[in-house]
């Protein structure tokens, strides 16, 4: 993030110099746009590499053809099931939030609100893909705005678009992207090229728009959310380096897989289709062809001269190729923190237990996931304070001033594997020790507790009961 210095005393004076920052000299302005631009060129070429690389477009592809010789260009995309895999892991199951205090009305008023908030705005669906675009591009976006009809909007946005900054310890936000217009002249229309650029402060939104490096201001537009409504959800970060994507110590690990398979493929197609090598033989091209046709081969030997006829062929040992295959793919499994759940033996899934499988997923799924909940949540409290600022202001309900958007949390609950034939036999045997209700809450396609003991008693007129099935001692 670039950070601006001007040292002023006070907030007040520090909001006119923002706003003579950004609606003053438009060539200051423009330079400082540009400069901003600039200064994120390096993490934005990293992060176009990430998403390629998910979409399945790598490096192999680029490799060139040699002659007449096979140019396999095998593509083996790791990084979509790195991104899926841990992804399914945190966010299958919907975030869900809750009071951090009992019996507090108010509390429970807010909580009420935002959800309605959420389902006008999709919020499982809008957190799910942020999810998954941090993970690819090491960070996400979330606008937050408000429609014309007064209703609290907020939606995903391009992360690529974005630059983050700061200016006197004031967070500040810059979006830019491309686009065209149409103009009419002389009875015809033409594309004109524009950058359109939107400064998002801790009270106003600037629009610009820039045709033939010439920079205009469109609008300037208060928004009253005390803060800048852009929210960055962040995938981890170290001192220093913010936003990492899952994909960034794979990638030549990746590139090695699909280098060595594809040269493989190669071998192997050189091997059905070798070159025939003549030795001393004079051979005609007509006797060539008719040779290929009979599939028999006669020649004359040179009279005093040692002659042969072979294929080329490649007769080495191709099992260490495996081995380093196998390396590589455990390798990505481990830098990537992602559960190699693949038998070395059979090349299919280990037919581990419930239990098992859910240890192995756990432990080195959880070590990257926990990392990623709790900056993650940094994002969702500011989605929360946004909300409760702004109805704070639709209302007499001081839900921000109060710090009602303090007492709500929000919890991830992770998509662990289950053998559910393990757990039933379980609670089989937990009958008598545990109750009815914790042991529904263990299986994990009864939804609602209540609702499935209400239906049971209803069909048997008494409380559910685990019986032995018949035949079983």
């Amino acid at each position: 993030m670039y950070v601006l210095c001007v040292h002023h005393t006070n907030t007040e004076t520090r909001r006119k110099y923002t706003v003579k920052l950004f609606n003053g000299n438009l060539k200051i302005i423009q330079q400082f746009i540009k400069d901003r631009i600039q200064s994120e060129v390096t993490r934005v070429s990293h992060q176009r590499k990430m998403k390629k690389y998910y979409d399945g477009e790598h490096d192999i592809q680029n490799k060139e053809a040699n002659g007449n010789s096979p140019s396999n260009k095998l593509t083996f995309n790791f990084p979509e099931l790195i991104v899926d895999f841990n992804h399914a892991y945190l966010f299958s199951n919907s975030v869900t939030y809750s009071p951090n205090v009992k019996n507090d009305a108010k509390t429970d008023l807010f909580l009420e609100k935002m959800k309605e908030v959420f389902d006008a705005n999709n919020e499982e669906k809008v957190t799910n893909s942020l999810g998954k675009t941090s993970s690819i591009f090491g960070e996400a976006v979330e606008v937050h705005y408000i429609d014309s009809e007064g209703r609290h909007r907020f939606q995903e946005s391009n992360p690529l678009e974005w630059v983050f900054f700061e200016i006197n310890g004031e967070e500040m936000a810059l979006r830019y992207y491309e686009t065209v217009k149409f103009e009419v002249k002389n009875n015809s229309y033409e594309e004109v090229a524009v950058n359109k650029y939107t400064v998002y402060t801790m009270e106003a939104i600037y629009q610009y728009e820039e045709i033939d490096d010439k920079l205009s201001l469109l609008n300037e537009i208060p928004h009253f959310f005390g803060e800048v409504p852009v929210v960055r959800y962040m995938n981890k970060s170290t001192f220093g380096s913010e936003g990492v994507s899952d994909l960034k110590n794979v990638i030549s690990l990746v590139d090695a897989y699909n280098k060595t398979t594809s040269a493989l493929l190669d071998t192997i197609e050189n091997n059905s289709d070798p070159y025939l090598l003549l030795i001393n033989l004079g051979v005609r091209k007509e006797e060539v062809d008719e040779m290929r046709k009979r599939r028999i081969l006669q020649f004359k030997s040179q009279e005093g001269m040692n002659s042969e006829a072979k294929y080329l062929t490649y007769e080495g040992d191709l099992s260490y190729i495996e081995d380093f295959l196998n390396r590589l793919v455990r390798k990505i499994a481990l830098l990537s923190f992602t559960p190699d759940v693949i038998s070395k033996d059979t090349g299919k899934l280990n037919g581990d237990s419930g239990e098992a499988l859910k240890m192995k997923v756990a432990t080195s799924s959880d070590i990257k996931a926990n990392g990623k909940v709790m900056i993650f949540r940094e994002g969702l409290r500011k989605r929360i304070r946004l909300i409760a600022r702004q109805l704070q202001n639709a209302s007499n309900l001081n839900f921000y001033n109060e710090g009602t958007h303090n007492k709500i949390d929000s919890t991830f609950n992770k998509n662990l594997p289950t053998n559910t034939k393990e757990i039933i036999e379980m609670m089989k045997d937990a009958v008598g020790i545990l109750s009815h209700e914790t042991m529904l809450k263990q299986i994990p396609f009864v939804e609602d507790v209540e609702e499935e003991m209400e239906r049971i008693q209803k069909e048997q007129g008494e409380p559910i009961q685990f019986e032995e099935e018949p035949g079983d001692e």
